[in-house]
């Protein structure tokens, strides 16, 4: 009898194994962070807001502010990358638009904007600060107090 006839191998898992099998499901900045991406194609990733993830297809939508980020070589090379990361058969598509989220660089500076209140608010109500402001009239010079981490 013949032998039975090779079958080709398909592995559906993501290339990269930080990646869970169901990444699609992942909030696109959440997503990107796990990625290696560098250059324009971060640039890209992070200034757009993804309007549809799916294991075959992404869109993403660029503030109309960040146009610039946007060009077909820009477009191919994250193309290439989510591909190598993800799926070899991604489709990427984006727009130019108004994102309906946040992009990944508004949700980064929001976090940076409450740490930053945070750490004024934690300095302006420490115990040690509220004495020697009260004892020996010291002042916190604005601008100078940092968030940890």
């Amino acid at each position: 009898p013949p032998a039975p006839a090779p079958v080709a191998a398909v592995d559906a898992a993501p290339a990269s194994p930080r990646l869970p099998a169901d990444w699609s499901r992942l909030p696109w900045d959440a997503l990107i962070e796990q990625l290696p991406l560098k250059g324009m194609a971060k640039m890209l990733a992070v200034h757009a807001a993804a309007e549809h993830l799916s294991p075959d297809a992404i869109a993403l939508v660029v503030d109309e502010d960040n146009e610039t980020c946007v060009s077909e070589r820009t477009t191919r090379e994250l193309e290439l990358a989510l591909r190598e990361a993800l799926n070899p058969a991604l489709k990427l598509t984006v727009r130019v638009g108004n994102p309906a989220a946040p992009t990944p660089l508004m949700r980064m500076d929001e976090r940076r904007s409450q740490a930053q209140s945070a750490a004024e608010h934690a300095s302006e109500h420490d115990p040690v600060m509220v004495a020697l402001k009260a004892g020996l009239g010291a002042r916190v010079v604005p601008g100078s107090v940092r968030p940890v981490g």
